[in-house]
């Protein structure tokens, strides 16, 4: 299966939207690399690691390590690759529409200016003339307001742990985690698109409760199944609680800080995968307007969480 992209921008646009079912593979070309060479010069995603660490492993509150240049490419080009896949899907049936985010809450103050440093700033969300305009020509924007590096980790942190199941009160849903990892080429594996279709837990980031931005995916809707997992992750609010439970049996809560309807022609990198000082958890999936025409939805909706406890599971 191959994505033929005619120029960068293409090919960044259809990373996040490929044009038709089952003709997506994952694994970054050389252009998208040599964007992501300029865009984040020689920054580095503390946290993104290679899955089930060993017994010796380092304690989670430790700096991260500095990771190779390939390997952060590999890891950023492969979630936005799942994400693609997640976006091939048709429009949903009848009225049923998927609820759209409400009003970004602030992020909490820079770790520049205060002594609990915090989540990444946000970018600003595209307003509904914007949102609606298809895909863009020009390159993603990417946010560069990060946290330093050598910030002290702040707020609970758990020992590492694999994830395997999903719960959000607020939305009625509950979902054992399917674990995307890499195949013997480098691509991405990929959820099943299924009548009960699963969350996914990109297993090239953090394990939820330990220091870093742990990613999780679901699927929006299908042309044959309706809804999916996560239609309708646009409702949560700031404030609402999701549950993960882990193989250790804790179950890491999280509070969702912000939910941000993205255009994937500008997906900030940074904000979503980028440097933090804290236990994060980001659900990812599809939103903003389905273009027929190409088989895609034209955003994606991001909420970002953090952890505040945990408990016996």
């Amino acid at each position: 299966m191959r994505c033929a992209h005619e120029d960068t921008a293409v090919r960044v646009s259809s990373l996040m939207g490929c044009t038709a079912p089952g003709r997506c593979r994952c694994g970054p070309g050389r252009r998208w690399r040599a964007w992501l060479n300029r865009a984040l010069g020689a920054g580095r995603i503390p946290g993104m690691s290679e899955p089930d660490p060993p017994e010796n492993a380092p304690d989670p509150a430790a700096p991260a390590a500095r990771f190779d240049r390939r390997r952060i490419y590999a890891v950023i080009a492969g979630v936005l690759a799942v994400v693609a896949v997640i976006a091939i899907v048709a429009a949903v049936h009848g009225q049923q529409t998927p609820p759209k985010p409400g009003a970004a809450a602030d992020p909490p103050p820079s770790s520049s200016t205060a002594a609990s440093s915090s989540a990444p700033a946000q970018s600003t969300p595209a307003g509904p003339s914007s949102r609606r305009t298809g895909a863009s020509t020009s390159l993603p924007t990417v946010s560069t307001s990060l946290p330093p590096l050598g910030d002290r980790p702040r707020g609970p942190l758990l020992p590492a742990a694999n994830p395997t199941s999903i719960s959000i009160p607020a939305l009625k849903v509950h979902s054992s985690l399917l674990r995307l990892g890499r195949n013997t080429d480098g691509s991405l594996t990929v959820p099943p698109l299924e009548r009960d279709s699963k969350a996914s837990w990109f297993n090239g980031s953090p394990q939820p409760g330990t220091l870093g931005p742990s990613i999780i995916l679901g699927h929006i809707d299908s042309a044959a199944y309706g809804p999916g997992i996560f239609f309708r992750l646009g409702a949560l609010k700031p404030g609402d609680q999701v549950m993960v439970a882990r193989a250790d049996h804790t179950v890491a809560v999280f509070r969702i800080d912000r939910v941000v309807e993205y255009p994937k022609a500008q997906f900030p990198l940074h904000t979503v995968f980028g440097n933090i000082n804290y236990a994060g958890l980001r659900l990812i999936t599809c939103g903003g307007k389905f273009d027929p025409s190409v088989r895609s939805y034209e955003d994606n909706i991001v909420a970002f969480a953090t952890l505040v406890s945990s408990h016996p599971g």
